[in-house]
């Protein structure tokens, strides 16, 4: 089965706590139930998500329930440094290092989809050598198809 993998940035995620209506709600719906879906993090993206959404929302339970059923792909510290070793040579960054910390969870996605509001992530993941043009990036979940295989 293939599966439908997602990066989303803290900052969007927070829109996933209680979403009511729109886009953000069908994106909350589609993680909630589609068993394709699947989350792209590190556990320092984990520790992030859980500090700004807090422990009882409605992001924190998405998060839950997509550990129990397997349904997020961790990438480790190690795999992450690789890649920075690898690829993070005379780059100019506009984002901050937080940020580009997330950069490799992206780009060692399946299909590199991105949800962040953040233009400095955004700038750097869609012009970031040999991968720029792989990638798609967005504020709004509707310019990304994340449902479809």
């Amino acid at each position: 089965m293939t599966m439908k993998d997602l990066f989303i940035d803290t900052n969007n995620a927070v829109k996933l706590n209680r979403p009511q209506t729109g886009n953000f709600r069908s994106l909350y719906l589609w993680l909630k139930s589609d068993e394709e879906a699947l989350l792209v993090v590190s556990q320092k993206l984990l520790v992030e998500y859980y500090r700004s959404c807090g422990s009882r929302s409605g992001f924190s339970f998405i998060l839950d329930n997509l550990t129990r059923f397997g349904r997020m792909k961790k990438f480790e510290k190690s795999e992450i440094e690789e890649f920075k070793c690898q690829y993070y040579r005379k780059i100019r960054f506009r984002s901050n290092k937080e940020d580009q910390e997330l950069i490799p969870i992206v780009l060692l996605s399946e299909r590199k989809y991105a949800l962040t509001s953040d233009i400095n992530l955004k700038y750097d993941l869609e012009n970031f050598p040999k991968f720029g043009k792989l990638v798609k990036v967005s504020n709004d979940p509707d310019n990304i198809p994340y449902n479809e295989i």
